[in-house]
């Protein structure tokens, strides 16, 4: 697809709208289920590294799509809450390694709660095709943007 003069293209603002509402309605259901261990924003890393237990600040920036600056104020607020904590890399000093404890593998189980919820109004009139072909064009575009980024990123650098 290429740009159309005079098209209405408003994509971009439907999803920063999306992204909006998603982040203040799961802070709120956090909270009326008595959650104070984390935030929406603070989930995007623990997703990561319920997946893979630990991972290099560089890895869950990668991972996460979030700027390195702001993993690390993550990253402090986690470690405050008793979620992650953090390690000097004995084969590179200069990188640190994040772990996930005990209390943030056992947050899993409030983040599921919230999530059913968050799936459960906001796809409340999707189908399972529509839902499968919504996340299908979604990860087309975010591959797309990734795409750019990596390369343009390269170009700087050379």
């Amino acid at each position: 697809m290429e740009y159309k003069e005079n098209h209405d293209y408003s994509c971009n603002k439907y999803i920063t709208k999306i992204k909006q509402f998603n982040i203040r309605i799961f802070n709120q259901l956090l909270n009326e289920i008595g959650c104070t261990d984390f935030t929406c924003e603070q989930s995007f890393i623990l997703q990561a590294l319920w997946r893979k237990n630990e991972l290099t600040c560089i890895e869950i920036a990668n991972e996460t799509g979030l700027a390195p600056n702001t993993v690390t104020v993550l990253l402090n607020n986690l470690s405050k809450n008793g979620m992650i904590e953090r390690k000097a890399n004995p084969k590179d000093r200069r990188q640190v390694i994040v772990r996930i404890t005990e209390k943030g593998l056992n947050a899993k189980k409030d983040f599921d709660k919230v999530l059913s919820r968050i799936i459960n109004i906001g796809f409340k009139d999707f189908t399972d095709t529509e839902y499968e072909q919504f996340q299908k064009s979604l990860e087309k575009l975010c591959l797309s943007y990734e795409n750019y980024f990596n390369s343009s990123l390269k170009e700087k650098i050379c």
